[in-house]
């Protein structure tokens, strides 16, 4: 673990541990790091937490000030950031959650292209640049100022993604199908997250509509 970075992301009381100066810090560095030989691309969600859309905006405002494209994918969870950025290769991807932590915490989870943890030595250098033990990164000028990107058919794609999970026939067994995605899930139980702030709506609708389906069949 290192000195921000834990398991989980940096987290912590917003405005007392994590305020919106690491965010920008940790955009800037993000947008940098990816960016050095192409444009790059970065997936960014939150939760529900009011202290979200500060973060988003800094961490964007940070990102896009590097030179690169910060794609929104707004209110979601963590697995469909995790997905997205790699089924559409994006270079990375970014979640603004606590988890189960207290309402007025907060916390960014840094995902690598792969959709897992962010490596150890990527967020090593980002803590040597937030402590400002790196040089200042340059700032993008002109065309190469990055942009903010709506993304949200990215999250709604990931949805369609569960209901395919939730409505699988015979012809094909959901662990087959979940392994070929590259991803391990049990044959039952849908990859969605319900903690302190999460998106438990995700998962109502999901409930719903394999009720409804059953229902039908």
């Amino acid at each position: 673990m290192g000195k921000y970075f834990g398991t989980d992301g940096f987290r912590g009381e917003v405005n007392k541990v994590l305020t919106v100066e690491h965010a920008y810090k940790i955009g800037r560095f993000i947008g940098w790091y990816y960016g050095r030989d192409h444009q790059a691309s970065i997936a960014i969600g939150k939760d529900t937490r009011r202290s979200g859309y500060m973060l988003e905006h800094a961490l964007i405002a940070g990102i896009t000030a590097s030179g690169a494209d910060a794609y929104m994918l707004h209110v979601t969870t963590t697995p469909s950031v995790s997905y997205i950025t790699r089924i559409d290769d994006f270079d990375c991807g970014i979640m603004i959650s606590a988890s189960h932590n207290p309402f007025y915490d907060n916390g960014i989870k840094l995902i690598n292209g792969h959709g897992e943890k962010m490596e150890d030595e990527v967020q090593d250098l980002c803590e040597k640049y937030l402590d400002g033990e790196m040089e200042e990164l340059p700032l993008a000028e002109r065309e190469n100022i990055g942009k903010a990107i709506d993304y949200a058919a990215g999250r709604n794609r990931y949805i369609g993604y569960l209901i395919s999970l939730a409505t699988l026939r015979g012809g094909q067994h959901p662990r087959r199908h979940q392994h070929q995605q590259g991803l391990r899930l049990h044959p039952h139980r849908e990859p969605a997250e319900a903690g302190e702030g999460e998106a438990p709506g995700r998962g109502l609708c999901l409930r719903r509509r394999r009720r409804s389906l059953s229902r039908r069949g």
